[in-house]
């Protein structure tokens, strides 16, 4: 935090070109799949999310948590490194990959709904 790297991280971003909203979804994504933890994809992404936040005038900062937070968590569910997947996996012996793909409409659904939400919250909060 004191050494500013989250706001340089953010400002990177704008100038490569690449949308805030699009970066806002991917990187929480990301972090959850590499982590496969909620405390992981938060500590990595919502840093950076903050300092992007400004940029993005379409949603408010609390729609735009409640965005990024289901992208992460959508992630984390599908990561191989969650844990819970891991004993499921281990416990009803499938595969990962069953998992994945069974998990995968739910998610999908999941993250529509919560798309759904954070722009109803948006508008309520402007």
């Amino acid at each position: 935090g004191a050494a500013g790297v989250a706001e340089q991280a953010a400002d990177e971003l704008y100038r490569t070109g690449i949308p805030a909203i699009l970066a806002v979804a991917v990187l929480p994504f990301v972090a959850g799949m590499v982590t496969g933890v909620g405390f992981g994809y938060v500590g990595l992404a919502f840093p950076i999310i903050i300092g992007l936040a400004s940029g993005i005038s379409s949603l408010s900062f609390e729609a735009l948590i409640v965005f990024s937070g289901a992208f992460g968590y959508a992630g984390m569910m599908l990561s191989p490194l969650h844990v819970c997947m891991v004993v499921s996996a281990e416990h009803f012996k499938v595969g990962l990959a069953s998992i994945m793909k069974r998990s995968a409409l739910p998610l999908g659904i999941f993250v529509i709904l919560a798309i759904a939400y954070s722009n109803i919250l948006s508008m309520l909060l402007s």
